[in-house]
């Protein structure tokens, strides 16, 4: 975990992950989901997300700036996982907070 927060801005994946902790990466990932309840995917982009929500209280927030900045590789990635997560997207979130 504490690699993933160090790092979930990056392009990482389970192999840096499991690679950091010293083991195989299909245990990283099974030991992962047995402890957490979610995947390694899961868990980064709910860093992510975390993070762009943050971003996007700020007033004149770029919504593919944000993207970009919270380790999204491209817009239509981020705006999915947003609506996922958040239920709308991140321009109508970012409506809501800034006002």
């Amino acid at each position: 975990c504490d690699f993933i927060a160090e790092n979930f801005l990056y392009d990482i994946d389970c192999v840096n992950i499991a690679s950091a902790a010293d083991i195989h990466p299909k245990y990283a990932m099974s030991l992962f989901k047995k402890s957490t309840g979610m995947t390694l995917n899961e868990y980064v982009n709910l860093l992510r997300l975390s993070y762009a929500q943050a971003l996007l209280m700020h007033e004149g927030a770029n919504v593919l700036k944000v993207a970009m900045d919270s380790g999204f590789g491209s817009l239509s990635a981020f705006n999915k996982s947003f609506r996922k997560l958040a239920g709308m997207s991140p321009s109508d979130f970012r409506r809501a907070v800034v006002r």
